[in-house]
């Protein structure tokens, strides 16, 4: 992972669908939620634990935009997150941050609003 003290510039924005994000990023929040099945057999103590997987990883990106130019790149990049038309499933986009996929392991998103 790149190292935020060495390298901070790269912390400040994000990659989504290939486009660098306008303005200072903040991503909050993402963590791994291991998902377990809980098996208490009966008539004796504990439990046996299945593991199923990893839930979906969620986390917020958050843009600081503080002039003219970074608002107008923000109308461009804005374009990348708005719905297809008649789109019945959403569309997942190539999604690069130090944090969130170094550390994480997410390469794609699925974007909400």
């Amino acid at each position: 992972m790149a190292n935020p003290f060495t390298n901070p510039e790269s912390f400040d924005y994000f990659l989504l669908g290939g486009r660098k994000s306008p303005g200072l990023a903040k991503i909050s929040g993402g963590s791994k939620d291991f998902k377990f099945e809980i098996n208490k057999p009966k008539g004796s103590s504990g439990a046996n634990l299945t593991y199923n997987g990893i839930d979906l990883i969620k986390f917020k990106a958050s843009l600081r935009l503080i002039s003219s130019d970074e608002y107008d790149q923000w109308q461009d990049f804005s374009a990348i997150l708005k719905k297809e038309p008649n789109a019945k499933e959403p569309k997942a986009l190539e999604f690069y941050h130090p944090f969130i996929t170094d550390e994480l392991g997410v390469s794609a998103v699925v974007v909400e609003k």
